[in-house]
C-alpha cells in the first residue's frame, strides 16, 4: 500500500539523524583522504608486493561494506560495494601460493604469474573502492528532506486491462530474447540458439521485459494491503516471473534473470510500513530477511552451476562424470573472474607502452550509442559502440564480452579519473536508496531499475545503466497514462491520521 512506504530514516529521529549525517561525513572524509594517499602511491610507483595489496583490499572490502549503512538494509550500496570487489576475489589465492594461476588460457597464465602486474591491478582496485565509499558516505551525509504530508501525491494504479498487457508484454519479450533452444538441444551462445531478439538487433529486450515487471511490483504496493486486487496482480507478477526465470532462463542456459530476483527482493525488503520503535522495527526487518534467505542462497548456488552445466550438457559429452568438478571449477572459472581479465589486460598494456588517456571519448560515445539497435539498424546509422567496438572488447582476445568499472575511468582520465568516477558512483546509488525509502513511484522504480541492472552494468558496461535508465523513464510515463488515482488513499491516510 502506498501509505505504507516508510519515510527516509533520517527524517524520523532527527537528533540521531544530526549525529549519523556528522559520522557519515567524517567517514566520507576519511575515504577521500586514503583515496588520494593511494592515487599517490600508484602514480609514484610505489606499490606495495602482492600479498599485502590482495590482503589490504580484502580488509578494505569488509570495512566498507560494514560502515556503508545508509537505511535499514542499505541494500544497493552494499550491492555495489560487492560487486565491485567479487571479480578481486580470484587473487586471493596469492595469498597462500604466489604461483598461483586464476585463469588458465595460454594468453592469461603468464601474465597471472606476474606480481608486479597483479599487485598494480589489484592496487587500482582499491584506489576505486575507495571514491565508491566516500561517494557512499558523502551522499549519507547529505540526507534527503522528507516530503510534507500536504504535498504528497495520491498514488495511481492500473486497472485489470493496461495491467495484463504489459505483463503479457514482459512476457513476450522476454521470450524474444531467449534462445531459441534449451541447453539439453544446442550449445549455449551457439549460431542455433540465437534469440530471435538477436536477429532483430534488439539484444536489451529481457531488460525491458525485467522492467516492467518491476513496475508492475511497484503498482501492486499501491494496492491497499490485504486486498483482494493486490493479492492477485501478485499471484499474476510471481507466475509470470516464475515462467521467464526457469523456462525462458535456466532451461536455456541464461542467467541475466539474477538481476529481476535482485530487484523483486530489495523492493520487498524496503517496502511496508515500518514502526518507529526500535525493537519492532528490527523484527520486521529480521522477520523479512529471513523469508529471502534460504532461497536466495538456493538460487546463487543454481546460478553458479549453470555456467559449468551449460558448457557441457549439449556437447555429447558425459555431464554426470564432470559433477564432481562443478563446485572447484565454478568457483575459479566463472563469470566475475572473467570480468577481471579486462584489469589484467589494462595493466598488462600499460606496462608495454603507456596508455594513451582517450579524455572523456568513450563518454561521448556513450551519448552517440543512445539510439535503439532496431532504429539504427533501420536508418542507416551506425552507433559508435555496436558489438565488438566497445570497452568489453578492448583486450580481445584476452577478454571479451565483460569489463570492470575501473577500466573505462582509468583510459579516459588515469587513476583520478577512476577515483572520482567511483565516487560519483556511490552518490548515485545511494541517493536511489535513500530516495526509494520515502513516497513516490518514480523513486522506487529507479530504485528497483539500478538494482535490476547493477550486475549488467558493474561487469558489463555503462551502458547497461543507460538504457535501463531510459526505459525507466519511458516505463513511468506509459503508468502515468495508463493509471488512475487511487481515491481509497485518502481514507487510509486520515485513518492513519487519526490512529
Amino acid at each position: 500500500m502506498f501509505a505504507e512506504i516508510p519515510p527516509p530514516r533520517h527524517a524520523a529521529l532527527p537528533g540521531m539523524a544530526r549525529s549519523a549525517k556528522i559520522s557519515s561525513g567524517y567517514q566520507a572524509a576519511s575515504w577521500a583522504l586514503g583515496g588520494l594517499v593511494a592515487c599517490g602511491i600508484l602514480v609514484s610507483d610505489s606499490v606495495p608486493p602482492l600479498r599485502a595489496v590482495v590482503l589490504m583490499a580484502a580488509m578494505l572490502t569488509a570495512l566498507a561494506l560494514l560502515t556503508a549503512s545508509t537505511t535499514a538494509f542499505s541494500i544497493l550500496p552494499r550491492l555495489t560495494l560487492f560487486l565491485y570487489a567479487l571479480p578481486f576475489s580470484a587473487t586471493v589465492g596469492y595469498l597462500f601460493d604466489q604461483d598461483f594461476v586464476w585463469w588458465e588460457t595460454p594468453m592469461a597464465v603468464p601474465l597471472c604469474l606476474d606480481p608486479v602486474l597483479n599487485a598494480r591491478m589489484v592496487w587500482i582496485g582499491i584506489c576505486g573502492l575507495t571514491g565508491l565509499a566516500c561517494g557512499i558516505h558523502l551522499r549519507s551525509a547529505i540526507g534527503v528532506q522528507p516530503p510534507r504530508e500536504s504535498t504528497q501525491p495520491r498514488p495511481r494504479v492500473l486497472s485489470a486491462v493496461p495491467f495484463f498487457i504489459l505483463l503479457v508484454a514482459a512476457v513476450l519479450l522476454s521470450q524474444l530474447s531467449a534462445p531459441s533452444k534449451t541447453i539439453w538441444e544446442a550449445s549455449y551462445a551457439s549460431e542455433a540458439a540465437t534469440s530471435a531478439g538477436a536477429n532483430l538487433n534488439f539484444n536489451a529486450s529481457f531488460l525491458v521485459s525485467y522492467l516492467i515487471l518491476i513496475l508492475l511490483y511497484i503498482d501492486s504496493e499501491n494496492e491497499p494491503s490485504g486486498s483482494k486486487r493486490r493479492g492477485e496482480k501478485r499471484i499474476w507478477i510471481a507466475a509470470a516471473s516464475l515462467y521467464i526465470v526457469v523456462v525462458l532462463q535456466l532451461m536455456r542456459g541464461d542467467r541475466e534473470c539474477t538481476g529481476l530476483l535482485a530487484g523483486i527482493v530489495a523492493l520487498y525488503l524496503t517496502s511496508g510500513h515500518q514502526s518507529k520503535n526500535w525493537l519492532l522495527r528490527n523484527r520486521e526487518k529480521l522477520r523479512r530477511a529471513a523469508y529471502v534467505t534460504v532461497p536466495s542462497i538456493a538460487i546463487i548456488c543454481v546460478l553458479i552451476s549453470l555456467g559449468f552445466l551449460r558448457s557441457t550438457l549439449s556437447t555429447g559429452e558425459s555431464a554426470l562424470a564432470e559433477l564432481s568438478t562443478i563446485p572447484k571449477r565454478a568457483l575459479t572459472l566463472n563469470t566475475w573472474t572473467g570480468v577481471l581479465l579486462t584489469n589484467l589486460g589494462m595493466v598488462a598494456e600499460e606496462a608495454r607502452s603507456d596508455i594513451d588517456l582517450k579524455h572523456g571519448s568513450t563518454y561521448v560515445d556513450y551519448l552517440l550509442s543512445l539510439p535503439p539497435g532496431m532504429i539504427t539498424q533501420a536508418v542507416g546509422y551506425k552507433r559508435p559502440m555496436d558489438g565488438t567496438n566497445s570497452p568489453n572488447w578492448w583486450y580481445d582476445p584476452l577478454c571479451g564480452g565483460g569489463v570492470h568499472p575501473c577500466v573505462v575511468p582509468y583510459n579516459n582520465f588515469g587513476i583520478l579519473g577512476v577515483f572520482a568516477i567511483m565516487a560519483l558512483m556511490g552518490f548515485f546509488v545511494t541517493r536511489c536508496e535513500l530516495l526509494a525509502q520515502g513516497h513516490g513511484l518514480g523513486n522506487r522504480v529507479l530504485y528497483g531499475c539500478v538494482v535490476t541492472v547493477s550486475m549488467l552494468w558493474l561487469w558489463y558496461g555503462d551502458m547497461n545503466l543507460i538504457r535501463g535508465l531510459m526505459g525507466c523513464g519511458i516505463l513511468i510515463v506509459v503508468h502515468r497514462i495508463g493509471s488512475v488515482p487511487h481515491f481509497h488513499h485518502d481514507v487510509l491516510r486520515r485513518g492513519q491520521q487519526t490512529a
